[in-house]
């Protein structure tokens, strides 16, 4: 074991043992992301996870990125302005020493771009996208999950970049509105519903709201099932989120030849359906692209 990869986020702490080449010898996981710790005891929370793994190697290098490097994690790492590259990330990384151990985590920063109403940020998604990156220096990245990330990457370093709130509003309106009391989140994926509700999304897509209501109307009126509304409502709003996405990278940039995505692979292969429609082609990446982030910031550290 050469080094601990350390990936920790608001829902999900991921712990990677890892070989002097970065590859991946152990990997452990546990539903305790940043929010669920009490009494910030980050450190007690770590250690329960990879205690053992501390006891053997005194002196091994941890590195960390995600929100436990945000406001209300272990300790804030602040955030680098756009445009940024590894040099720069690398540059503002921060040490947080254990108690009564010669253990430090070191904490990769986030990326923010923009001010005022225009503020965007991103924490985590800059080392997934440095993973991937590898020795190319430009690239169009969408990185699906609770908040999706839309990027652009030139010469080696993160240039502009969009956040929506895709995959939060589709978690409450699935659970916790009335939409959700119509549909089977427990059915397979219906592929043609899905379709139907991307391809709506992108023919009006400021009728959002409108959209979903009549989501909702057209089971009450027994002409769509529960089922087929689970991948109708995620067609929508994985198609409003595409179409908003596209939309940003043509007004700013030029179109995108190839998109590559980073996350889930059910859910990068949701996004890749809804581009392929608008004759976007895409590139998936597992999540785990944060270890080879993190190899590649830490590399050259001693």
């Amino acid at each position: 074991m050469n080094r601990i990869a350390i990936d920790w986020g608001s829902s999900n702490l991921r712990a990677y043992a890892l070989d002097p080449v970065g590859g991946i010898l152990v990997q452990r996981e546990r539903s305790t992301g940043i929010f669920t710790v009490s009494d910030r005891q980050f450190e007690s929370t770590l250690r329960a996870l990879i205690g053992d793994w501390l006891d053997i190697h005194p002196r091994i290098e941890i590195c960390a990125a995600g929100m436990i490097g945000s406001v209300n994690g272990w300790q804030e790492a602040r955030y680098v302005c756009a445009p940024a590259g590894v040099d720069d990330l690398r540059a503002r990384c921060i040490s947080i020493p254990f108690e009564n151990s010669t253990h430090v985590l070191r904490v990769v920063p986030g990326v923010r771009h923009g001010e005022g109403d225009d503020t965007d940020v991103m924490r985590g998604e800059e080392t997934q996208i440095f993973g991937v990156l590898g020795a190319e220096t430009r690239g169009v990245f969408c990185l699906p999950g609770t908040h999706c990330k839309w990027v652009v990457v030139h010469d080696g370093k993160i240039v502009d970049f969009r956040t929506h709130y895709s995959g939060e509003l589709y978690q409450w309106l699935s659970t916790q509105s009335s939409v959700g009391k119509v549909l089977d989140a427990a059915a397979p994926f219906d592929e043609a519903a899905f379709d139907a509700g991307a391809a709506r999304a992108a023919a009006a897509p400021d009728e959002l709201l409108r959209q979903l209501f009549t989501l909702r109307a057209s089971v009450v009126a027994r002409e769509r099932s529960g089922a087929q509304n689970a991948s109708a409502l995620q067609g929508l709003v994985i198609g409003n989120d595409v179409f908003s996405g596209l939309s940003y990278l043509r007004r700013r940039f030029a179109s995108p030849q190839n998109i590559q995505i980073i996350g889930a692979p059910a859910l990068c292969a949701r996004y890749a359906r809804a581009l392929a429609a608008h004759h976007v082609q895409t590139t998936s990446h597992a999540s785990d692209a944060t270890v080879n982030g993190l190899t590649r910031i830490f590399r050259d550290v001693a």
